[in-house]
């Protein structure tokens, strides 16, 4: 019975690092993308076409933060987008650490 429910846990914890680990590079790849799109050399039509994707996507704090700065800086989006900045990176609703998340154990345990 113990042996069952380690690892039935170990399984629970493994299945929510292995979520996390892939949020992360989700993320990582969605800054890479926003990298692209604002270096100097991207092509006008498709940043045209990002910068119309990503604007939606500022208000409901799913945009990296220094995205939204360099946004900001040279004036690509409106302030009325930009989000309060209350604490963190935006209270880490955007790409959230281990520590939080981990109110997510429970539902996998």
């Amino acid at each position: 019975m113990l042996g069952t429910l380690s690892i039935a846990a170990g399984t629970g914890i493994a299945g929510w690092l292995l979520q996390h680990a892939y949020q992360h590079m989700r993320y990582s790849s969605y800054e890479r993308e926003d990298a692209a799109m604002l270096a100097p050399g991207a092509d006008p039509e498709q940043r045209r076409s990002w910068l119309a994707a990503i604007a939606p996507q500022i208000s409901i704090q799913a945009v990296a933060p220094s995205t939204i700065d360099a946004l900001a800086a040279s004036g690509d989006i409106d302030a009325g987008l930009l989000p309060a900045r209350a604490a963190g990176a935006y209270a880490r609703r955007y790409n959230p650490t281990l520590a939080g998340e981990a109110h997510w154990v429970p539902a996998y345990l």
